[in-house]
């Protein structure tokens, strides 16, 4: 399985970071949280699965789906910040599927798109 965020993992990239504090914690905390949720349903991850991992707050405020207002409690302060899940998307290349939520998952509805194989 693969998982990703927004932080280098390899060895040979750590010195080439440039995530700090609480963006480089949200962004460790996210992937460890996709982790533990791919390793549960290992086995059982399809569209419908992968939908309800994607709308995942558990973690707040470092949660897999951000909403707006999320900033305000990931980088109080900063003016302009914009952090949220502007699109979800999950692919079956198999089944010639492609599903898309634009906007935060847990309050847009995902749309299938299907594509002759």
């Amino acid at each position: 399985m693969l998982a990703h965020s927004n932080h280098y993992t390899a060895d040979s990239l750590l010195a080439e970071e440039r995530l700090r504090g609480v963006e480089l914690d949200n962004s460790r905390v996210r992937l460890e949280r996709m982790r533990n949720l791919l390793k549960e349903n290992y086995g059982k991850l399809n569209a419908a699965v992968m939908q309800d991992i994607l709308r995942d707050r558990h973690s707040y405020p470092h949660c897999l789906c951000q909403m707006p207002g999320d900033e305000e409690v990931q980088a109080p302060g900063e003016k302009g910040a914009d952090i949220i899940t502007f699109a979800s998307v999950i692919a079956e290349p198999t089944e010639g599927n492609v599903w898309i939520a634009i906007g935060p998952p847990n309050q847009y509805e995902y749309r299938c798109y299907s594509f002759q194989k």
